[in-house]
């Protein structure tokens, strides 16, 4: 989905590391967005004589036990992105929440939920 020249995505590029693969996303499309096929939380920020961009890795909600990663410990991270887009502009600000051990901590507000690693 592209929104004011923004785009939202499940993505499909994988690197090693998690600003690697929003590195590669800015890359590949040319303009800011934000995707979360890697289950990893990061920034990319680049500037140039176009602008300024950014792409974000937004994490995962889900489980980082899932059974078909046995064995495995998976460089995942659960969180989330929320944001706004200022009404007839082009800005935009982006927050990524980190959450650990089932609790994420927003403005000194602390949020959990049900699910456990």
């Amino acid at each position: 989905m592209k929104y004011r020249n923004f785009i939202i995505k499940h993505g499909d590029i994988v690197r090693k590391h998690s600003a690697y693969t929003a590195r590669g996303e800015l890359e590949s499309t040319g303009i800011s967005g934000l995707s979360g096929h890697t289950h990893r939380l990061s920034a990319h920020y680049l500037s140039n004589e176009g602008g300024n961009y950014v792409w974000y890795e937004i994490g995962c909600l889900c489980k980082k036990n899932q059974e078909y990663m046995q064995g495995k410990s998976p460089n995942w991270q659960q969180g989330f992105a929320f944001g706004c887009f200022k009404k007839g502009s082009a800005k935009y600000n982006i927050h990524l929440v980190n959450i650990v051990n089932g609790k994420a901590l927003f403005m000194e507000n602390e949020f959990s939920g049900n699910s456990k690693d």
